[in-house]
Order: C-alpha cells, then sequence, then structure tokens
C-alpha cells in the first residue's frame, strides 16, 4: 500500500502493528499527505538491471572458482601454493595435466614407502640403497692383512 509512496517518519510513542499501520497510512492518504517516490527513468532502470546482473555473474564466477580450486585440495594436492593464479597459463596447464592423469609439469621426487613394507627388486630406484650378500670368511681376513 505504501510501497510507492514516501511516508515521513512514524508514530513515536505509539505501538506498532500491521492493523494500526494500515489505518495511519489510510488517514495520510486521505488528506494527500503522502507525495510520490522517485521512479528513475527507463536507461537508469537497464543500467541498474544490468549492474545487478553482472554482479551475480562475478559471484557465481567466483565461486565456480574455488570449486575447482578446491577439487584437487581434497585429494591432498595444494596448487595455490604453487601458482599465484590458478587459472592463469601455467595454472591451467597443471589443471589440464591433472585432468589428462599425466605427471605434473615438474616432476616430485617419490615417496618413500612406510616402514614394514617389502621392497622388490622391480621397484628399486636409483635412490634406494642395495644390499650386497655379506662376503665369504676368506675374503673378509685378506682385507685385514
Amino acid at each position: 500500500m505504501g510501497e510507492g509512496v514516501v511516508v515521513g517518519g512514524f508514530r513515536p510513542g505509539r505501538p506498532k502493528t500491521d492493523k494500526l499501520d494500515a489505518v495511519w497510512l489510510a488517514k495520510l492518504a486521505e488528506r494527500g499527505m503522502m507525495q510520490a517516490s522517485f521512479v528513475p527513468p527507463q536507461p537508469v532502470r537497464q543500467l541498474r538491471d544490468l549492474t545487478r546482473a553482472r554482479t551475480v555473474f562475478t559471484q557465481e564466477r567466483t565461486r565456480h572458482k574455488q570449486r575447482v580450486e578446491k577439487l584437487p585440495e581434497d585429494a591432498q594436492i595444494k596448487l595455490s601454493t604453487v601458482v599465484s593464479d590458478l587459472f592463469g597459463v601455467s595454472g591451467r596447464a597443471m589443471l589440464d595435466a591433472l585432468i589428462a592423469v599425466q605427471r605434473p609439469p615438474h616432476p616430485r621426487r617419490p615417496r618413500p614407502r612406510p616402514h614394514g613394507q617389502q621392497e622388490t627388486g622391480s621397484d628399486r630406484g636409483p635412490h634406494r640403497a642395495v644390499r650386497r650378500p655379506p662376503r665369504p670368511p676368506a675374503a673378509r681376513a685378506a682385507d685385514h692383512r
């Protein structure tokens, strides 16, 4: 009822209910004490609509970027510490490599095995120490001469 008009002030010291407000607004309208509110011209309203839409799109884009950044972090891959902009050229290259299930652009050192796991000969790399068989007692005695 009073949405398109400006009503000056309020009724101080009296209880505020919807019924009392409706009676008060009806009396103000009856007496011609309500003035019309400002309605901007059509181009200004269109500009405001476009600005609101742009704000919503920017918020949506940010939300999607945060979701993309969170996916690798759930797999214990923190790309934001390596790349300043995850959606820049190198950040996108890393994301593409992860999506294609390739090695990352910068190779990392292999992770050590937990204690107690047996090591097979096929997965020994240059970083692993190789145990030599024990030397016969005669060879050890020759070294001490």
